[in-house]
Protein backbone atom coordinates (compact mmCIF):
# COMPACT_ATOMS: atom_id res chain seq x y z
CA UNK A 1 0.00 0.00 0.00
CA UNK A 2 0.82 4.01 0.09
CA UNK A 3 1.72 5.28 3.41
CA UNK A 4 -1.33 7.57 3.99
CA UNK A 5 0.26 10.90 5.04
CA UNK A 6 4.31 11.74 4.02
CA UNK A 7 5.83 15.15 4.08
CA UNK A 8 8.16 16.58 1.77
CA UNK A 9 10.94 14.97 0.88
CA UNK A 10 10.19 11.97 3.26
CA UNK A 11 11.87 8.77 1.31
CA UNK A 12 9.06 5.74 1.13
CA UNK A 13 8.32 2.50 -0.42
CA UNK A 14 5.24 2.56 -2.33
CA UNK A 15 3.64 -1.18 -2.64
CA UNK A 16 1.10 -2.57 -4.65
CA UNK A 17 -0.06 -6.02 -4.65
CA UNK A 18 0.17 -8.11 -8.12
CA UNK A 19 -1.88 -11.53 -8.21
CA UNK A 20 -2.41 -14.53 -10.63
CA UNK A 21 -5.80 -15.56 -10.74
CA UNK A 22 -5.92 -17.41 -13.84
CA UNK A 23 -5.12 -21.70 -13.45
CA UNK A 24 -1.28 -21.14 -15.30
CA UNK A 25 1.44 -19.74 -14.19
CA UNK A 26 2.33 -16.28 -16.21
CA UNK A 27 5.23 -13.83 -16.48
CA UNK A 28 4.84 -10.28 -16.26
CA UNK A 29 6.40 -6.51 -16.84
CA UNK A 30 4.88 -4.33 -14.19
CA UNK A 31 5.17 -0.82 -14.76
CA UNK A 32 4.19 2.36 -12.92
CA UNK A 33 3.55 5.67 -14.10
CA UNK A 34 2.95 9.12 -11.71
CA UNK A 35 1.64 12.01 -12.32
CA UNK A 36 0.26 15.33 -10.57
CA UNK A 37 -1.65 17.53 -10.68
CA UNK A 38 0.17 20.74 -10.46
CA UNK A 39 3.05 19.84 -12.98
CA UNK A 40 6.00 18.56 -10.41
CA UNK A 41 8.44 16.62 -12.13
CA UNK A 42 8.11 13.21 -11.41
CA UNK A 43 10.86 10.44 -11.33
CA UNK A 44 10.34 7.58 -13.97
CA UNK A 45 10.08 4.46 -11.99
CA UNK A 46 11.76 1.40 -14.22
CA UNK A 47 9.37 -1.62 -14.79
CA UNK A 48 9.68 -4.88 -12.88
CA UNK A 49 9.15 -8.22 -14.50
CA UNK A 50 7.72 -10.90 -12.16
CA UNK A 51 6.56 -14.65 -12.01
CA UNK A 52 3.50 -15.82 -10.57
CA UNK A 53 2.39 -19.08 -10.05
CA UNK A 54 -1.33 -20.23 -10.85
CA UNK A 55 -3.43 -18.29 -7.80
CA UNK A 56 -0.19 -16.75 -5.85
CA UNK A 57 -0.01 -13.54 -5.31
CA UNK A 58 3.56 -11.37 -4.60
CA UNK A 59 3.82 -7.80 -3.53
CA UNK A 60 6.06 -5.43 -5.75
CA UNK A 61 7.27 -1.75 -4.89
CA UNK A 62 9.17 1.43 -5.87
CA UNK A 63 11.30 3.52 -3.77
CA UNK A 64 11.33 7.08 -3.96
CA UNK A 65 10.73 10.32 -2.20
CA UNK A 66 7.95 12.64 -1.48
CA UNK A 67 7.40 15.43 -3.77
CA UNK A 68 6.97 19.12 -2.70
CA UNK A 69 4.16 19.82 -0.04
CA UNK A 70 0.81 19.73 -1.18
CA UNK A 71 1.56 17.75 -4.55
CA UNK A 72 -1.05 14.91 -5.01
CA UNK A 73 0.57 12.13 -6.85
CA UNK A 74 -1.75 9.49 -9.42
CA UNK A 75 -0.34 6.30 -9.89
CA UNK A 76 -1.15 4.05 -12.88
CA UNK A 77 -0.08 0.42 -12.50
CA UNK A 78 -0.28 -1.97 -15.72
CA UNK A 79 1.24 -5.10 -16.27
CA UNK A 80 1.51 -6.75 -19.65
Amino acid sequence: GLPPVVRAGDRYRAMFTARNAGETALRATVAATLTSEDGAPLPTLAPQSIELAAAASTEIGWELNAPPAGTRLQWQIDAT
